[in-house]
């Protein structure tokens, strides 16, 4: 669906009675019958109805950026939506299935220990990266902050083949919605990346080597609140 569609079921799950004008659209689908969400529309978005807590994940190569939300209620129903920039995919996530379905996306997987010492780096490169969908050259510097440190790696980005994604949670069950530092890690068919805030310079970033094992542990730890 788009962005007005999603608003407008936004308002129906918070009372309000919706666009038909717009909401008709999702009838072939099955979300939308006369004038209300179906049955399986209300399981489909149970999730964010209910919501306790959100993870938010980004990830991009060099092509393309892809956003995915998950909402996970009381009842541990889930709602997932992934925006792939040409559309919002949503679907219903199991309880306990969200960190299965991560491994894939995220690819999280066994790979080499990335043969990188562990240094200050600059934030820009990773931040902007993440922050948007067409940065011109941010691969290349990232490439050439890490060539001194992880030669390996920066040769991986130069070349394309590399991946980078963050993922934060918020805690919604309070007054003061509470969101993590973000998991922030390059992978590369070298290995993987983690990147640290560094504890005295905000502009930098410490850069380190990852074992998957240890990426998949802080990962589970991290969303656990929230799904």
């Amino acid at each position: 669906m788009n962005n007005r569609e999603w608003q407008e079921i936004q308002r129906v799950l918070a009372g309000g009675s919706g666009d038909c004008g717009i909401l008709g659209s999702l009838a072939p689908f099955g979300l939308w019958s006369n004038g209300a969400l179906t049955a399986e529309a209300v399981s489909l978005f149970k999730g964010f109805a209910e919501r306790t807590g959100r993870v938010t994940v980004h990830r991009r190569n060099r092509f393309e950026t892809e956003a995915c939300q998950a909402w996970f209620g009381q009842s541990r129903a889930g709602t997932i939506m992934i925006d792939d920039g040409e559309g919002l995919i949503f679907q219903e996530c199991r309880p306990g299935a969200f960190p299965m379905l991560l491994l894939p996306f995220l690819r999280i997987g066994p790979l080499p220990l990335a043969k990188a010492d562990v240094a200050a780096v600059k934030s820009r490169p990773v931040t902007s990266l993440l922050a948007d969908a067409e940065v011109e050259g941010e691969d290349e510097r990232l490439a050439d902050s890490l060539r001194e440190a992880a030669p390996d790696v920066s040769r991986a980005v130069i070349d394309g083949d590399w991946l980078l994604w963050s993922v934060a949670v918020t805690e919604l069950r309070e007054s003061s919605p509470r969101t993590s530092d973000a998991l922030v890690v390059l992978v590369t068919p070298g290995g993987f990346l983690g990147f640290l805030p560094h504890a005295s310079d905000p502009d930098a970033l410490i850069a380190m080597p990852l074992r998957s094992a240890t990426i998949w542990e802080a990962l589970t730890q991290m969303i656990a609140p929230a799904c």
